[in-house]
């Protein structure tokens, strides 16, 4: 685990009790994953002196944040400590959350065949890799600690039309998701969101006259400032390293694969924002030092704090 200095270190956040009957639920899952798992636990106990050399690297308004924590809150904080694998992005954000109601957000990325422009009969890759066992497991950590809320999936039915440029209309694709959802074996602690829907609540504040931009609005506003940032240039050399094949088959060029993917990035933020309160981003996508600044970064409307629960992947 990582050790910080003061209020926390004292107290005894990670008691290994709460944690062993997760471990026996998921240790059959974790032994299959032997390349992506951490160290063998032979006992619950263990989890009390992993990584015990490793440290986070705070600064003083982290430590001041976490200070304040209250006893329930800083449980929690105490098992997402200790299932980071690379470092939480906004201490502050994630403490503040943790003091009200918490809202654990996870994307579930569609794949499909970009030729025949058809989706999977499934929702996505948190359903259809590891991920989902190792999701599983750090709610039920969660749930052991105090939580009692549920993970907020999202599984993003526009991007076929906004970035994958498919020819199908929104509603086919939305409704082929609908259908897959009433069919799918979801966990009794997770919910499902689409992301159209998250939208379509998003439209009905612009309706209200709060002045909130479209997307196309907001495409507009921000092709300048974007195309002018350094995520832009890091962006643009990740997507040329590993393109998407169904970008490639449309002809799409890389600049406009990364305009469009940045300003989705940057609308996501802004809808999250105004429609998820206390917002906490289980970070899926790597690498985390690309992906990270997208949701968390210098071009403004951060959404919330980052957490890394799993270990790197591609």
């Amino acid at each position: 685990m990582y050790i910080i200095t003061g209020r926390l270190e004292s107290r005894s956040v990670f008691d290994a009790s709460i944690f062993s009957k997760i471990f026996r639920k998921h240790k059959r899952a974790l032994e299959k994953e032997a390349r992506f798992s951490l160290p063998r636990l032979r006992t619950s106990e263990n989890i009390c002196s992993l990584r015990k050399n490793n440290y986070m690297q705070y600064d003083k308004y982290d430590r001041q944040a976490i200070k304040s924590l209250s006893p329930s809150a800083i449980t929690l904080f105490g098992v997402i400590e200790t299932e980071e694998k690379g470092e939480i992005v906004d201490v502050p954000g994630l403490c503040s959350a943790l003091t009200k109601v918490p809202e654990f957000v996870i994307f579930s990325c569609l794949s499909g065949n970009g030729e025949r422009e058809e989706l999977g009969q499934d929702l996505g890759v948190l359903f259809t890799t590891n991920l989902r066992a190792k999701a599983e497991r750090f709610m039920d950590l969660l749930a052991c600690a105090g939580f009692t809320g549920r993970l907020q999936v999202i599984v993003d039915d526009t991007e076929p039309v906004k970035f994958w440029n498919w020819g199908k209309s929104q509603s086919e694709i939305t409704t082929w998701c609908q259908m897959v959802i009433e069919e799918a074996d979801i966990p009794k602690n997770w919910e499902v969101k689409l992301w159209s829907g998250l939208e379509s609540g998003y439209a009905m504040l612009i309706d209200s006259g709060s002045g909130l931009p479209s997307y196309s609005e907001f495409y507009a506003s921000k092709i300048a400032q974007v195309k002018s940032s350094v995520l832009f240039h890091k962006l643009f050399q990740h997507i040329r390293n590993f393109p998407n094949k169904g970008l490639q088959m449309k002809n799409v060029s890389v600049e406009k694969a990364t305009t469009d993917k940045l300003v989705q990035y940057q609308f996501q933020q802004l809808v999250l924002r105004r429609m998820m309160a206390n917002g906490v981003l289980i970070q899926t996508e790597t690498p985390w030092e690309i992906k990270d600044p997208l949701f968390h970064g210098p071009l403004g409307n951060s959404f919330g704090s980052i957490i890394h629960p799993f270990e790197r992947r591609r």
